[in-house]
C-alpha cells in the first residue's frame, strides 16, 4: 500500500472559564466541585494551583516562593499569571473558585488568559444559613484536630512505653488511628 503522510495541526480551542465567588462557608468548594464534574472539567483552587507551580518549580512559582521567603503577600497580578496558566493546561471547561474577587483582578486575569471569562457566579447565602455552615464547619474542623490529637497522644505514649502499632512509623500510626 502507499502511505501518505500529512503533517498534523494542532487546534487550539478557547475553553469557557467560569469564576466562582462566595464568602467563606457558602459551598464554592461543593458548588464547583460538582459543576465541573457535570460538565466534565476542572475545578482550579488558587492555593492548589499555587502549591504545585512551586512544587513544579516553575518560573512563576518560583517568582510565589521568592516573595513568600521575604514574608511578602503575591500581588494579584502572579495570581492572575499562576490561574492563567493552569487555566491553559486543561482543555475543557475550567471553574476557578473564587478567584478573581475584583473588576481590576478580574482585567488582569483576563488579560493573562488572553480572552474574556465567561461566567461569574456569585453564590449568596443569608445571614442565618451562612453562620449556621461555619458553625457547622469549625465544629467539624475541632472534631478532626482532636482525633488527630488524640491519635498523636497514643502514638507518643505507645512509644515512651516502648511499644509499636505495628504500622511501621508513628505518623502511620497516627493517621491509621485519626481515622478510626
Amino acid at each position: 500500500g502507499l502511505a501518505v503522510s500529512a503533517p498534523r495541526l494542532r487546534v487550539q480551542v478557547d475553553t469557557p472559564v467560569i469564576v466562582l465567588l462566595g464568602p467563606p462557608g457558602s459551598g464554592r468548594h461543593a458548588v464547583g466541585a460538582a459543576a465541573a464534574s457535570g460538565v466534565r472539567g476542572a475545578f482550579l483552587q488558587p492555593e492548589a494551583v499555587l502549591l504545585a507551580a512551586c512544587r513544579r518549580r516553575s518560573e512563576l512559582g518560583l517568582q510565589a516562593m521568592a516573595l513568600q521567603a521575604e514574608g511578602k503577600l503575591l500581588p494579584p497580578s502572579l495570581w492572575a499569571d499562576l490561574l492563567a496558566a493552569a487555566t491553559r493546561e486543561w482543555q475543557c471547561t475550567v471553574i476557578v473558585d473564587g478567584f478573581p474577587r475584583n473588576l481590576p483582578t478580574l482585567e488582569a486575569f483576563e488579560a493573562a488568559l488572553g480572552r474574556s471569562v465567561a461566567l461569574c457566579v456569585q453564590l449568596e447565602l443569608d445571614a442565618e444559613m451562612l453562620s449556621s455552615r461555619r458553625a457547622q464547619r469549625a465544629d467539624a474542623a475541632r472534631e478532626a484536630f482532636t482525633r488527630l490529637s488524640d491519635a498523636q497522644r497514643r502514638v507518643a505514649e505507645e512509644a515512651a512505653a516502648g511499644g509499636s502499632s505495628g504500622s511501621g512509623s508513628p505518623l502511620a500510626a497516627a493517621s491509621k488511628s485519626a481515622k478510626s
